[in-house]
């Protein structure tokens, strides 16, 4: 599930990856902050995603960070749009919907 999964499985995903997308997600994952569970700054965070993503828009952790990001930036709607796309690229992680649940718009 993103950046939350990253000692998980993400951890091992990372290293099968391409060089270029995963420097760009592991800077990302630097930061977050684990002990306020945010970004230290969501919008470098999401420039950092943005370029994962243009690397491999395969990948749901990538959409679902960036979610979270624009989640604190109070863009909720492109926040639902990026876990909807974490949502189609991967349907059977329960994870991706539970972020998708409803927010303020």
């Amino acid at each position: 599930m993103g950046i939350f999964d990253f000692f998980g499985k993400n951890r091992e995903n990372l290293s099968k990856d391409s060089d270029t997308y995963s420097n760009y997600y592991s800077n990302a994952l630097k930061l977050w902050d684990f002990g306020t569970a945010s970004f230290r700054d969501p919008s470098q965070a999401i420039m950092f995603l943005n370029k994962a993503i243009s690397q491999n828009p395969t990948k749901e952790e990538a959409y679902s960070s960036r979610g979270s990001a624009y989640v604190q930036l109070k863009k909720y709607k492109l926040a639902i749009e990026d876990f909807n796309k974490a949502i189609l690229v991967n349907p059977t992680n329960i994870s991706n919907y539970l972020l998708s649940r409803p927010l303020k718009n």
